[in-house]
């Protein structure tokens, strides 16, 4: 048998009553003397509001069946009358244990009217949640407060540290490895007191330094649409800081379309692509040729400015179509004992196109010949070359270099 203790309160004063058991169904008692008991209610009262000394009920706990528990207050005296309503907990069932005492309030109601939940396994599911280490030993999470670098964790443990909630993973114990080391914690979506991480709210300011905080969108957008309505009034701005500025350094602005004719501003690559390409070139050596159809080989540079110049050739670049202005002079001599004329064309693409110096010279004479100056179209990748005719003539001939140059530059039209 198995006494049964407690007192009723209600917080200021005890309740006297009725206690009244009934066993949900029979159960029987298989060691002497063996006995039957029935499911018939047990009044017991409780004048002084404790159950009186003596109070015993046969043990359930190995039998695996209820008790149902009720508690009536008396709400008179001479003769007693008890209350029809009864006071929470009551009425609740529960197991019997199989120990000499139990109080009623280590009874607690387990929800069950059938016996899932014995007594026995009640009272050590409450010894573990009561002792924090034993629960620990066992598994489960475990609440270990902030992180300390000298405390050993293992699996369930869960920690606080930078503004954030870690839970160990790791069955072996370990020491020294900090809540963002992703090979021992994992990060809850948790602030440590619990709620989702929603990220913070607070506005722009010296507390994001160092916070550990990740900010909301609320918080994000508020300081992009100051940054935004700020940038936007000083495009605008006619006063006399952003009109007047004085740039230092070396200051940047986007490079206007080739042709462009507004108010916007030109930097040094716009300018300089209004008269690029352009060349200044020279023989460094004397040339002596017999043959027709001789192209002059400019091989010294005074002036080349984007390498669109080579030997004798000048190729148009991707992008500088349009009209180019050249000019300059070469210096031939006659070697041949007769009286010849030499003659100087400009071709474009290998092709004639126009005469642009002619000479007749006497015999071992020379003389400088101005070319005229032409304006030429030319498209991107076409070539512009200078080119010595005979017109079929043999004879020897000489194109002197101390004089001999071209030149040419795209003209901003």
């Amino acid at each position: 048998m198995t006494t049964i203790t407690g007192t009723f309160s209600n917080g200021a004063a005890v309740v006297p009553g009725k206690l009244v058991v009934t066993l949900v169904s029979g159960t029987v008692k298989d060691t002497a003397p063996k006995t039957v008991y029935l499911p018939k209610p047990i009044e017991v009262l409780c004048p002084s509001g404790a159950v009186p000394g003596g109070t015993n009920l046969e043990e359930t706990e190995t039998k695996n069946v209820s008790y149902l528990f009720e508690y009536f207050p008396r709400i008179s005296t001479s003769p007693d009358v008890f209350s029809e309503d009864q006071l929470s907990p009551f009425p609740f069932y529960a197991v019997v244990p199989n120990i000499a005492s139990v109080d009623l309030a280590d009874l607690a109601p387990t929800g069950y009217v059938s016996d899932t939940l014995a007594t026995g396994a009640l009272r050590i599911a409450r010894v573990i949640a009561g002792d924090p280490s034993l629960a620990s030993s066992i598994g489960g999470v475990n609440p270990r407060g902030a992180y300390n670098n000298a405390t050993a964790y293992k699996r369930g443990d869960i920690v606080s540290y930078l503004n954030r909630a870690f839970i160990a993973t790791q069955t072996v114990p370990f020491t020294g490895f900090v809540p963002t080391n992703t090979s021992y914690w994992m990060e809850l979506p948790l602030e440590p007191s619990g709620s989702l991480v929603l990220g913070s709210s607070a506005a722009y300011g010296a507390g994001w330094s160092a916070s550990g905080l990740a900010p909301s969108q609320d918080a994000v957008y508020n300081i992009l649409e100051t940054i935004q309505t700020s940038v936007a009034a000083k495009a605008n701005s006619t006063a006399p800081n952003i009109s007047d500025a004085n740039l230092t350094g070396t200051p940047v602005a986007p490079t206007a379309t080739n042709g462009t004719a507004t108010v916007q501003i030109a930097n040094t690559a716009f300018v300089q692509q209004l008269s690029r390409p352009a060349w200044n070139v020279f023989a460094n050596a004397d040339q002596t040729q017999n043959t027709d159809n001789y192209t002059v080989i400019f091989n010294g540079e005074n002036l080349d400015t984007n390498n669109a110049y080579s030997g004798g050739t000048f190729v148009c670049p991707s992008g500088f179509s349009g009209f180019y202005l050249v000019g300059g002079g070469i210096y031939l001599q006659n070697l041949d004992t007769n009286q010849r004329v030499i003659a100087v064309e400009l071709r474009i693409n290998g092709s004639f196109y126009r005469r642009v110096g002619e000479v007749i010279l006497l015999a071992n004479t020379g003389i400088h010949v101005n070319l005229s100056t032409q304006l030429i179209p030319l498209n991107a990748g076409h070539s512009a070359s200078l080119v010595l005719r005979t017109f079929g003539t043999t004879f020897t001939y000489r194109a002197v270099a101390a004089t001999t140059n071209w030149w040419g530059f795209r003209l901003p039209i």
